[in-house]
Formats: structure tokens, C-alpha cells, sequence
């Protein structure tokens, strides 16, 4: 069975209503420092997109500088059609997160997941 664009449109809505967090979509921006460099600026680029943060693995932490650094990956579900890439950053509350990966190869789950790792 094969659904129509009218039916999968109507689940990928419905899926969106579902997840209970929200998370803005940032964008960077490379300007100049005046001496040469650059140095980038993230903005946000889509505001309050409903997603679901979850860490499936804890994994484990690691020792750096003396200290215990806590495992800091994720998997962000949003919306099938939502626009992002690698190339952005997620901010979830008040953690940012870059994107490692977007799974675009099942549409047919109503779902993008990506792959997160929290920014220090």
C-alpha cells in the first residue's frame, strides 16, 4: 500500500504535534575581525521548531583536565519537512548542540532525526 502525498502530509502534521520540546534552528555567519581572520556568529534562522532532544545511549564520561566530562550525544527528532543540515546548530533550551548528521533517507517515517553533539 502506497500512501498518497495528502495522506503522508497528514501524518508528518499530526507527528509534529507529538514531540514536547521546541528548539530554534541557528545559522552561521563569517565576518571579517580586521586583522585578517573571521569569526563566526550564530543566528537563528527558524524559531520554536517542535522537536524531541533524546539521549538513547549514555555512554560514558571521560576524564579530561581532571574532571569528568559527561557524554554529551543525541538523536533531535523534528519534523520530516523542517530545513537543516550539518551546516547549522540546534539550541535546545539553554544547550547548543551541533549537528552531526541527518537522517533524510526515510521520509516515509514522518520523522528527521539528527545525530547532536552538545557544544562546549
Amino acid at each position: 500500500m502506497t500512501l498518497s502525498t495528502v495522506e503522508l502530509n497528514a501524518i508528518r502534521e499530526a507527528i509534529d504535534d507529538l514531540f514536547p520540546d521546541t528548539c530554534n534552528i541557528l545559522s552561521v555567519t563569517q565576518v571579517s575581525d580586521g586583522a585578517g581572520g573571521i569569526t563566526d556568529t550564530w543566528g537563528t534562522t527558524y524559531y520554536s521548531i517542535p522537536c524531541r532532544l533524546d539521549f538513547p545511549n549514555p555512554g560514558k564520561e571521560s576524564q579530561a583536565n581532571a574532571s569528568y566530562v559527561p557524554f554529551k550525544a543525541g538523536i533531535v527528532s523534528m519534523g520530516y519537512s523542517q530545513t537543516v543540515t550539518t551546516a547549522n546548530r540546534l539550541k535546545v533550551g539553554t544547550e547548543t548542540y551541533d549537528i552531526k548528521g541527518v537522517n533524510v533517507n526515510q521520509s516515509w517515517i514522518g520523522v528527521k532525526r539528527l545525530a547532536v553533539e552538545r557544544v562546549p
